[in-house]
């Protein structure tokens, strides 16, 4: 199903609606409009696999599919970092607005509360990194995520260039145009107490005493490698984090109220969470 929106005076945006994968609705989607060399060549997030991908500016015109899915766990932080260029030297529309929208309650929509997870506004072009936490009450599965920058209105100068904010459709769009580029990722959220290994038991880690009082010992398997050792809160806060290749590790939790916290091993390819009481 295709739709035209005709702003008059400046240009004709095409919204075609596609399906991202198989086992998902439909999505909307829209053209993008290069002006200067601007779009995204690098995104990462540390998901289960890691994304790390990289491209040329305004590929596939600036709208891109990834086919990329990483898995993530309700409760926990997670880091992105996104680098968006720009090749021409431009005095004016020098600056961008960059967000990233999931699909919490995979409605297809991207427009419901909490859905957009990062934003930033009118900066220059270059790398920029931050956090989101995926909430309890996210629906278990695949989701949308969709990472978009854009020019913004303003230059560095102090110039106006007359871009609207980013909408997760451009609607309305941008009447001078959109000129910067989207991809599109799908994530896929289980519960605090699912484990996402490859191999069932072969990355299994020990944990113990549980409950514990003082001390507690992490027994890691034999295929872990330089793996990421954390400790989070109920809330999804990373309150300990090591890279270890130890077989026997023992960490002290005088640091840690009385609770219940979630304890993570993780490396490229694999992810496993262990609940455990702090008494």
């Amino acid at each position: 199903m295709k739709k035209i929106f005709k702003v008059t005076g400046f240009m004709v945006c095409f919204i075609t609606m596609v399906s991202l994968n198989n086992t998902k609705a439909q999505i909307c989607t829209f053209a993008g409009e290069e002006c200067c060399g601007e779009g995204i060549t690098n995104f990462q997030l540390n998901g289960t696999p890691a994304i790390n991908r990289t491209s040329t500016v305004n590929e596939n015109g600036g709208f891109t599919n990834t086919a990329v899915t990483a898995t993530v766990i309700k409760g926990q932080a997670y880091n992105y970092s996104v680098t968006f260029p720009i090749e021409d030297n431009i005095v004016n529309c020098n600056t961008f607005n960059f967000k990233i929208y999931i699909d919490y309650n995979q409605n297809d929509l991207l427009t419901d509360a909490g859905e957009e997870v990062a934003s930033l506004s009118s900066v220059a072009n270059g790398t920029y990194t931050g956090t989101f936490t995926i909430p309890t009450s996210a629906a278990t599965g695949n989701a949308y995520m969709r990472v978009m920058m854009k020019m913004a209105s303003t230059s560095l100068s102090g110039g106006f260039c007359g871009h609207t904010d980013i909408t997760p459709c451009n609607i309305p769009a941008d009447p001078v145009g959109f000129h910067g580029e989207v991809e599109n990722y799908t994530l896929n959220i289980t519960g605090a107490s699912g484990l996402t290994n490859i191999t069932s038991g072969v990355n299994d880690f020990q944990v113990y005493p549980n409950p514990a009082n003082d001390d507690i010992i992490i027994d890691l398997p034999p295929l872990c490698m330089n793996c990421q050792l954390e400790i989070s809160n109920t809330l999804g806060q990373v309150l300990y984090s090591e890279f270890t290749d130890q077989k026997s590790k023992t960490i002290n939790l005088q640091f840690l109220k009385q609770g219940v916290y979630f304890v993570t091993l993780k490396n490229e390819y694999w992810n496993e969470v262990k609940r455990i009481v702090k008494q």
